[in-house]
């Protein structure tokens, strides 16, 4: 299903500003365009927006998600986005354990 804009934004929770920053950036590299240049939106986009978000929120930069997105489907690129993934979870894993032990002493002071 084709999306404008601004039903992306409004899917993704993710302001028009930063999905034509993401555009710009080249990682929505199969994003389509209408004849009059006007950004087509599909679910693929879609899931690759949820997956940029996440990746994002996750720590990692921009520069680093594009070199991930490039990855995909070159030949022996599967290792290197796993490795990416196992990254961030121990990193993730490492943040949680920190602040576990500051919301631990947060309860104790209550």
């Amino acid at each position: 299903m084709p999306y404008t804009i601004k039903d992306m934004s409004e899917l993704t929770g993710l302001p028009a500003s930063t999905l034509r920053y993401y555009d710009k950036q080249g990682l929505l590299p199969n994003l389509k365009r209408d004849g009059n240049n006007i950004r087509i939106f599909s679910d693929d986009d879609y899931a690759s927006l949820r997956l940029i978000d996440c990746l994002k929120r996750s720590g990692l930069s921009i520069k680093d998600i594009k070199k991930f997105i490039d990855m995909a489907g070159k030949e022996g690129a599967l290792t290197g986005r796993l490795e990416i993934f196992r990254k961030r979870r121990e990193i993730l894993r490492k943040e949680l354990e920190n602040l576990k032990s500051i919301l631990d002493v947060i309860e104790y002071k209550c």
